[in-house]
C-alpha cells in the first residue's frame, strides 16, 4: 500500500519545519509541532510491503488545517471546510482511495507536540473511518486491516520520532528591514526584491 499526504492549511497557521528550514514567524500565535514529511516517510515504510486487497493500492490523506478569524474572511473559510468535510472518493481506475481529515487550528496551535500527536492521529484514523459512509466502495478492499497497520504504525512513533526537536528550531521574533520587508535568515534582503 502506498500513502501519501495531501495538505492543505490556511495562511497563519504556522510549521515547526519552516522554522527549522530558516523561516522566522512569531512562535507566540502558534506552532505546528510535527514533522508531517517524517511521519509521511513513516506511514509509507510500513504499509509498503502489506497488503489489503487489490482495488486499493494508493490511500492519499488530504489534511487540511484551518484557521478561523483574524486576516482570513470566515465565511469563506467555513464554506471551504464545508466543502471538503468528511470527503472520500475512491478512484478505480487508479486504485486510489482519498479520504480528508480537518484541524482547526485554534484548537491546536498552542498544544504540545503529544497533544497535537493525538489530534493528527485521530484526524487520521477518522479520515479512514470515513470509509463506512462510501456510497461506491470496492469488494477487494480490507478497510478494518488497513485502519489496524494505520493505528499500529502510528502508535509505534515515539515524540522524538513525529516532532520537531525544539533544539533545532529558531524562536527569536521576525525582524524586518528598514523598508518594512520581512527578512527571513536564510535569505538576504536583497532577495526579497527579486
Amino acid at each position: 500500500m502506498e500513502f501519501e499526504h495531501r495538505i492543505t492549511w490556511s495562511t497563519g497557521c504556522f510549521e515547526a519545519t519552516a522554522l527549522r528550514q530558516g523561516w522566522r514567524f512569531d512562535a507566540s500565535q502558534g506552532l505546528w509541532r510535527i514533522d508531517i514529511n517524517r511521519v509521511e516517510a513513516h506511514l509509507q515504510k510500513d504499509l509498503a510491503a502489506q497488503e489489503f486487497g487489490t482495488a486499493v493500492t494508493r490511500f492519499i490523506f488530504g489534511f487540511e488545517m484551518h484557521r478561523m478569524g483574524g486576516v482570513l474572511d470566515d465565511e469563506a473559510v467555513l464554506q471551504s471546510m464545508a466543502a471538503t468535510r468528511d470527503l472520500t472518493r475512491y478512484y478505480r481506475s487508479r486504485h486510489a482511495f482519498l479520504a480528508v481529515g480537518q484541524l482547526e487550528w485554534t484548537q491546536v496551535c498552542h498544544l504540545d507536540a503529544v497533544a497535537q500527536w493525538g489530534a493528527y492521529s485521530s484526524t487520521l484514523l477518522y479520515a479512514v473511518d470515513n470509509w463506512s459512509r462510501q456510497s461506491r466502495k470496492p469488494k477487494d478492499f480490507d478497510v478494518s486491516s488497513f485502519r489496524t497497520a494505520i493505528q499500529q504504525s502510528l502508535q509505534a512513533l515515539t515524540e522524538d520520532q513525529y516532532a520537531v526537536d525544539p533544539e533545532s528550531m529558531d524562536l527569536s521574533p521576525p525582524e524586518w528591514d528598514e523598508a518594512g520587508r520581512f527578512i527571513h535568515r536564510n535569505l538576504d534582503p536583497g532577495s526579497l526584491d527579486r
